[in-house]
């Protein structure tokens, strides 16, 4: 109602239909004249208390007021509420409600606004540069002083902006202009470089102060010249004009010298306002930071899972809300649990129906998911995954996704904060960022509203916003959510989690969280003087079982497609000290093929980075291992000796080279022998595949021709010997039919 009150002076509104909604203020005014609130504020102070009524009703009191709306109805809502605040005035101490109910009763021209107007001197305070401002009482503040540097503690809250303004805004109305200018300059030096303040509360009262006082205080003779000098560049000298034309344009002044004093000076009538930007890097983040944040994840079983898994022993779920942490799971292990009969889609059997014909098609095959190198065991509960490798992709390039993803992956957000001060802070925000493709269960939501973790919550496409009222300093407070993934994402990257203080929103506390990442962070690899720098947020590489069944052959067009160097190393030591990935110490023992500008020769020392999230390739130090690498980068220990690392991506093969065929199985002293055959290769003939087709094709074809040659002539020896045999048979044949034909003529000769 207030703000549309104020904004009729600038746009086209309907006052009647502003005015109508006192009916329904009406009916929330208690008898007393204090007013019901029924929906969710963030502003703590507005509640609880008699001071929270005070400042309820003072709030509505002055949006009544502003609006100027006519009626019977109205004058009485108004006449209730003066009534109640002037009730309870001797019950008045802290300063927003001394404040916010004097600024009320003297709009109303009551005439005990004149008792907390005094009240109000009273309490006004004085900076260093002579301002006067207000604080507000000790309970309110949201300052701790655990770990926070001077600066912070030296600058003023929301609170503080917010009774200043209202107090301004007293003194205006009472027509104090004298004391209302000292006031505005300490308003002034609260706002940021963009003009707002601490929050958005105290930025619409502080804005509200500051027209105000320009109203007051307009001059309509501005002829104003400044001059800006530093103590540090001589040289350095700017001036600036301001006239009626130009008076509303920004004029600023670059590239100031730092180091020393600035002077300003300026000279003429009228008034201005000037305005010094200063930037500085924090030191040490964590200096800032007022909270104590943790945040973990873990992955729930998807839907199928939950209804072809085990039965459950407990009722409490991993990421129940009310789940208590000490429950008995043995009180319901041998309770009977009645299951009702589910009655699957018509769908569902062709799925199982699937499911059975591939287990029958790939058994003894390992069976692999859509990332590299993450084994899935086969069950006979559970759909296999599809087998996926360096073969093994869609068509476009794209991994496919498993046949088990049909069911969204489910994963549990579990946020964990207390507040470092001497005591409990107020109404705190949690900035949860999701990761790509998921989205909250609203249901969760709401069950975390319901049993009062939070007080509200907003959601968008890439975090939820929690509000919670109180977080203590003495002990951890934690919510949890679950989060769906709608849809599928590669290389997804960690999401941050942000919390800090309604009042004091630019002291932000910031934590990473990724699902597969310990850390959360993105994980690089620099040299000692941070000069180069590696990512190692990339695909995982192969296992080695992803090659079982394959051949020689496609062991070498894999080196000669995705390979720079292939080695056969020696892993020595491993480091895990480094938060985010780990780092193998090998020795290069032989070199079987290599490319580029990085020459390596036997005996050099090698480091290979791998994500600590990643479970291939596996390495034990002790062992060797044929390693297909892509190119490395190359430094100086602090001896001065040079060293390559290698990154483990998804474009490296790591296979473990056995010392001995006996005691292997068939499958697996075929595989040895594929990759030694590869080696031989490899070493023999690099990557030279055109001339060996080139030759193989001619000896094909001289084979070809000599074979057609032979097969010609035996064909023209079995179709002479077909011909005589033709031509033998026809003779004979003739011969006795001549005998027959001179038999029969001797028998017609021969007289009776």
């Amino acid at each position: 109602m207030k703000t549309l009150c104020q904004a009729e002076h600038y746009v086209t509104l309907d006052h009647n239909q502003t005015c109508a909604s006192l009916t329904w203020l009406e009916e929330q005014q208690k008898l007393d004249g204090s007013f019901l609130e029924l929906a969710w504020v963030t502003h703590r102070e507005m509640l609880g208390g008699v001071n929270g009524d005070v400042s309820h009703t003072a709030y509505i009191l002055i949006a009544l007021l502003e609006c100027e709306c006519s009626g019977e109805q109205h004058d009485l809502v108004i006449d209730r509420a003066v009534n109640y605040i002037v009730d309870h005035i001797d019950w008045t101490d802290r300063p927003l409600t001394v404040a916010i109910a004097a600024y009320a009763l003297t709009l109303a021209g009551h005439s005990a606004g004149d008792q907390l107007f005094d009240r109000l001197k009273d309490t006004a305070r004085s900076s260093a540069e002579g301002f006067t401002y207000w604080e507000p009482a000790r309970s309110e503040t949201q300052f701790g002083d655990h770990n926070i540097p001077y600066w912070y503690k030296r600058k003023p809250g929301a609170l503080a902006v917010e009774v200043t303004s209202y107090a301004l805004l007293t003194f205006l109305a009472r027509g104090d202009v004298s004391t209302a200018t000292s006031i505005v300059g300490w308003l002034l030096q609260q706002r940021n470089s963009h003009g707002a303040f601490v929050s958005t509360q105290d930025t619409v009262v502080g804005l509200q102060a500051l027209s105000e006082y320009s109203i007051k205080s307009y001059s309509a003779i501005l002829d104003m010249t400044c001059h800006i000098r530093s103590e540090v560049d001589d040289r350095f000298r700017k001036s600036i004009s301001l006239t009626p034309e130009d008076a509303m344009v920004l004029k600023s002044v670059p590239k100031v010298p730092t180091g020393g004093k600035i002077h300003f000076e300026a000279e003429g009538t009228g008034v201005g306002l000037m305005q010094v930007e200063v930037r500085f890097n924090v030191p040490d983040e964590e200096m800032a930071c007022r909270y104590e944040l943790t945040v973990n994840t873990h992955q729930q079983r998807t839907l199928l899972q939950s209804f072809f898994g085990s039965k459950r022993k407990s009722k409490c779920e991993p990421c129940a809300i009310t789940c208590k942490e000490d429950e008995d799971d043995d009180d319901y292990a041998d309770e009977e649990e009645d299951y009702e009969d589910f009655v699957f889609p018509s769908v569902m059997p062709r799925i199982l129906w699937n499911w059975r014909r591939r287990q029958g098609a790939g058994q003894g095959q390992s069976s692999y998911n859509g990332y590299w190198g993450e084994k899935e065991e086969m069950k006979t509960s559970t759909p296999p995954p599809v087998k996926f490798g360096p073969l093994f992709g869609s068509r476009i390039g794209r991994p496919r996704r498993s046949t088990r993803a049909f069911s969204a992956t489910v994963i549990c957000i579990e946020i964990c904060l207390r507040f470092l001060g001497e005591q409990t802070t107020g109404m705190s925000i949690v900035d949860a960022g999701l990761l790509t493709g998921y989205a909250p269960v609203d249901v969760d939501l709401e069950e975390l509203k319901a049993v009062g973790k939070i007080d509200h919550y907003e959601k968008s496409k890439r975090s939820v916003v929690l509000y919670i009222d109180q977080v203590p300093s003495k002990s951890m407070t934690c919510v949890k959510f679950r989060a769906r993934q709608d849809h599928m994402a590669q290389n997804v990257q960690p999401a941050k989690v942000q919390v800090f203080d309604y009042y004091n929103p630019d002291d932000r506390c910031t934590v990473f969280y990724k699902s597969d990442n310990r850390s959360g962070q993105l994980v690089n690899f620099c040299d000692d003087k941070k000069q180069i720098c590696q990512c190692l947020e990339s695909r995982c590489s192969f296992c080695q079982e992803s090659w079982e069944g394959l051949r020689w052959m496609d062991m070498v067009k894999f080196a000669c497609n995705n390979a720079s160097h292939v080695l056969v190393v020696k892993a020595l030591d491993r480091d895990l000290e480094k938060v985010g990935f780990e780092r193998i110490l090998g020795q290069i023992t032989t070199v079987t093929a290599q490319k580029g500008h990085h020459q390596l020769k036997p005996g050099d020392k090698v480091i290979l980075l791998k994500r600590a999230s990643c479970f291939c390739p596996r390495v034990t130090p002790g062992e060797s291992y044929l390693m297909m690498l892509s190119q490395p980068k190359r430094f100086r220990d602090i001896n001065g000796n040079q060293i390559y690392a290698f990154l483990l991506d998804k474009r490296v093969l790591a296979v473990h080279l056995v010392k001995q065929l006996r005691g292997l199985t068939g499958l697996q002293r075929e595989n040895a022998k594929n990759v030694r055959r590869a080696m031989r290769r490899l070493k023999r003939r690099g990557c030279t595949f055109g001339t060996s087709k080139s030759k193989g094709r001619k000896l094909k074809e001289k084979r070809k021709n000599k074979n057609r040659s032979r097969n010609k002539k035996k064909k023209v020896a079995r179709d002479g010997k077909k011909k005589k045999m033709r031509n033998g048979r026809y003779r004979s044949g003739l011969a006795k039919r001549r005998r027959r034909r001179r038999r029969r003529r001797r028998r017609s000769s021969t007289p009776e």
